[in-house]
């Protein structure tokens, strides 16, 4: 399988499945979808392909916002000319999430002209994303209710979001959990007993901030380990802040004693949340504490592997029961269990495999 990333290439066969993002793999949401069907489309020999709006440099300059987000309006006109040749001779398209980080739906409507089926990957409510002029820019529910009815098939992150793209219209619609990037080399883990660790992005940092601030003295005798993500630490609290890398995220899974996984439920965006980080931890035998949503239920519920709070007292109770060395490792085993049968990444990508064969046929 070819990589284009912004390059379009007209010569290509008509017959290869096109896997289109707004952003690179860089990003957690494009590399543990996309990025895994298209490793399963090469072994296979399916002939793909792969766009993103955005490349590595430009994305670091879009998420740091403000004026600098002029790049993306600068280069509008080429990124449309360069997704209308590459797509021009797709037989499938599978968009993740969204092409474009503006409110509109041209070119999934190019597709749909030129008689190119698409398949929707949606793993957040991104509907709920913005209000007031960010949502003028960016997208309000219109644009996603578009893709919802226009999609000829949908995989979402969650029941909630299957249960409004169905809402919408959308047909065809089934769950796909994102699944956590196992790091099979890492043979042996390091695990330090006073070690929590938290894997993120800065744009939720601000909710494991809320429970570090609330917990404060509560985490005396623990350390705390934030990777992606930057926050103050309350008077004698070790907090230790490291920016998200592919390596920085395997140090933290090899070392941590317990995962955190704290959401705002009043967030607009909580509902969307896939459950993402309650999967990196148990993966990796790390039991988690999370927050009680429904997305996380679905994971935490059927196979345990941690525990789920409502409350800052529930939080305080979680941590003092897992600092027993007993409860941690039943738990650990509990969670690889759970990962083990319900999320295997063989399973799912197989999964989505077949999914782009039926579709391929129809």
């Amino acid at each position: 399988m070819e990589s284009h990333a912004n390059s379009g290439d007209p010569d290509a066969p008509f017959n290869h499945t096109l896997l289109a993002s707004l952003y690179p793999e860089k990003i957690a949401a494009t590399r543990l979808r996309l990025g895994l069907v298209a490793k399963s489309l090469k072994d296979l020999a399916i002939p793909s392909k792969q766009w993103t709006f955005f490349t590595d440099e430009e994305v670091d300059i879009w998420l740091s916002g403000g004026i600098a987000r002029r790049v993306a309006l600068n280069q509008l006109a080429h990124k449309k000319r360069d997704f209308c040749s590459i797509s021009s001779n797709s037989q499938l398209v599978i968009i993740q999430r969204e092409i474009s980080p503006f409110n509109t739906n041209s070119y999934e409507k190019k597709l749909l002209k030129n008689r190119i089926p698409f398949i929707w990957d949606l793993d957040d409510a991104l509907w709920n994303a913005n209000q007031g002029l960010a949502a003028f820019i960016r997208g309000s529910s219109s644009k996603y209710e578009w893709m919802a009815r226009n999609a000829q098939e949908i995989w979402s992150g969650n029941e909630t979001l299957m249960t409004w793209c169905k809402k919408m219209g959308g047909q065809n619609v089934h769950l796909l959990p994102t699944l956590a990037q196992r790091h099979h080399e890492i043979v042996s883990a390091q695990t330090e007993p006073d070690l929590l660790v938290w894997i993120g992005t800065p744009a939720t940092a601000p909710f494991l901030q809320s429970l570090i601030d609330a917990l404060g003295d509560s985490l005396r005798g623990w350390r705390v380990l934030v990777v992606g993500g930057t926050i103050h630490a309350p008077p004698g609290i070790s907090v230790e802040c490291r920016p998200w890398t592919l390596d920085a995220e395997k140090d933290a899974v090899r070392r941590g004693y317990v995962g955190l996984y704290p959401i705002d439920e009043n967030h607009p965006m909580a509902s969307g949340k896939s459950g993402l980080k309650c999967l990196t931890y148990l993966s990796h035998g790390i039991p988690v504490i999370a927050t009680n949503t429904q997305s996380n239920r679905a994971i935490l519920s059927t196979g345990s592997g941690g525990l789920l709070v409502s409350n800052i007292s529930e939080w305080i109770g979680a941590l003092n029961y897992l600092r027993s060395s007993e409860v941690r490792e039943s738990l650990s085993r509990d969670g690889l269990i759970q990962v083990r049968s319900n999320y295997s990444d063989k399973q799912w990508v197989r999964w989505m495999t077949e999914r782009i064969k039926v579709n391929l046929s129809s």
